[in-house]
């Protein structure tokens, strides 16, 4: 290929038939071309392209349509829609990964504060032996506790570690 190359919009492509049609163009020696027709052909990546030592820079300076390189050539209507559609989609994608995660988080937060919830005052006086219930009984009506021996230790509710003493 040669620098006179003019990479096209995907609308230049070769049309199946062959007949002339989209994959061709032809600038009057007036516009500063050839005044041939010429035929778009496709490189190795699939991007259709005008090959004229004359052609190649005029279409490249003056057409939005044609490029020097195949990066540069603007989109079609179509594939501009069909980009800001995949965009938006995209963008509803992250939207609802961000909210399920953000769910989910919220839920794991949630769960380990009820799992280190202290226990109800009903848990821990059914975690009482009969001993300590009788005692609670004593309090409540008013009846004053006996001494326990030094040895024995204090029972603990649940949920809570022992120390050692």
């Amino acid at each position: 290929m040669s620098g006179a190359i003019a990479y096209a919009m995907s609308d230049y492509a070769p049309s199946d038939d062959g007949e002339r049609g989209p994959g061709a163009v032809a600038l009057p020696a007036s516009a500063g071309g050839c005044g041939a027709m010429h035929v778009a052909k496709m490189d190795g990546d699939g991007h259709p392209y005008i090959e004229c030592e004359q052609c190649g820079p005029v279409l490249i300076a003056g057409h939005a349509s044609f490029s020097g390189t195949p990066g540069g050539v603007p989109l079609t209507p179509d594939e501009l829609g069909e980009r800001e559609l995949a965009e938006r989609d995209a963008k509803a994608t992250e939207r609802v990964i961000l909210r399920s995660v953000t769910d989910h988080l919220v839920d794991q937060i949630t769960a380990g504060k009820q799992a280190r919830k202290a226990p109800s005052l009903m848990e821990q006086i059914t975690a009482l032996s009969a001993q300590e219930r009788a005692e609670l009984a004593k309090v409540l009506a008013g009846e004053p506790l006996e001494e326990k021996p030094e040895d024995e230790p204090a029972r603990r509710g649940p949920g809570r570690p022992r120390t050692a003493r």
